[in-house]
C-alpha cells in the first residue's frame, strides 16, 4: 500500500491598500482662493477636480519572501531549520498536520509552500485534507477538481469560508492543476449541532450518508489541553462550565 502525505489545513486576510493623489486638491484650492470669482474660480475648481485621481497604477504591497517572515525550530531539539530542510523532513512522513490561525496571511503562505514542497518531493503522491470543507460536500469538491463544474457552482454548493479566495483558493487550484485528491474532512455542522444538544449517543442512531460523515470514534482531549483552552477563551463561561471530558468535548461543537 503506497503511503501518502495528508495535510490538514485549518483556516489570512489579504490586505489591499488604495491610495489617492490629494496634493493637487490642496494646491488648486489655494489657487482658487487667491483668484477673483468667476472664470478664475472656475479654473481653480477645474484644476482641483482634475488633480484628484486614484493611484491605480501604483504597485500593490508585496509580502517579503517567506523565509524572512518565519522562524522554524525543531520542537524536540530546538535546532533552527531552513524551509528547505523542514520540507525534506516532512516528505518522509506519512501524515503531516498543519494547524493555523484562520486569518493569518503568513500561515496560509506556509501551507501553500508545504503543499508545493511535498508535491515536488513525493512526485505528486499527496492527499490534501481541509478542515474548511465539510464531509457532505465531498462530491461537489471532487466534481470541481475533475473540471465537471465551474468555480461559481463549486463555491455556491461547497460553503467555503469567507476568506476562501485569499487564503485557500491557491491550494485548491494547485490540487486541480496537479490532479491530486482533496478530502473534505470536517464533521458537518448540522451533525455537530445535533450532537452538542443530544449527546454522543446521536452518533449511534445515524444512518445512510450521515453515518459515513460522522467520526468513527470521538477522543476527548486531556485535561492539559482544556487548561490551555480556558486560558484562551477566558470569559466565555459556556466553555468553562463543566469539567467532565465528554461534556467539554460536546460543548466545543456549539
Amino acid at each position: 500500500m503506497r503511503a501518502t502525505s495528508r495535510i490538514i489545513l485549518h483556516h489570512g486576510l489579504k490586505f489591499i491598500s488604495l491610495t489617492a493623489a490629494l496634493i493637487g486638491i490642496g494646491l488648486s484650492f489655494g489657487l482658487a482662493l487667491g483668484l477673483d470669482l468667476g472664470l478664475d474660480l472656475g479654473l481653480g475648481l477645474g484644476l482641483g477636480i482634475g488633480s484628484f485621481s486614484y493611484a491605480e497604477d501604483q504597485e500593490r504591497w508585496q509580502a517579503p519572501p517567506l523565509e524572512r517572515s518565519i522562524s522554524i525550530r525543531d520542537g524536540r531539539t530546538d535546532q533552527v531549520l531552513t524551509l528547505t530542510e523542514l520540507l525534506d523532513q516532512l516528505a518522509k512522513a506519512d501524515v503531516v498536520f498543519l494547524g493555523e490561525t484562520h486569518t493569518d496571511e503568513t500561515t496560509h503562505r506556509i501551507e501553500l509552500a508545504v503543499y508545493q514542497g511535498l508535491l515536488a518531493r513525493r512526485k505528486g503522491q499527496v492527499t490534501l485534507a481541509m478542515e474548511m470543507f465539510e464531509r457532505d460536500v465531498q462530491a461537489t469538491l471532487d466534481a470541481y477538481l475533475r473540471g465537471e463544474i465551474d468555480e461559481a457552482t463549486f463555491l455556491k454548493q461547497s460553503r467555503p469560508w469567507e476568506n476562501y479566495r485569499s487564503a485557500y483558493r491557491p491550494l485548491i487550484e494547485l490540487a486541480r492543476k496537479s490532479k491530486t485528491p482533496v478530502v473534505a474532512s470536517n464533521f458537518p455542522r448540522p451533525l455537530r449541532m445535533k450532537m452538542s444538544m443530544e449527546g454522543d449517543q446521536v452518533l449511534e442512531k445515524l444512518e445512510g450518508d450521515q453515518k459515513g460523515q460522522a467520526p468513527e470514534q470521538l477522543l476527548p482531549n486531556p485535561d492539559s489541553y482544556w487548561r490551555r483552552v480556558d486560558n484562551a477563551v477566558r470569559g466565555h463561561a459556556g466553555m468553562m462550565r463543566e469539567d467532565r471530558k465528554s461534556t467539554r468535548l460536546n460543548s466545543s461543537h456549539r
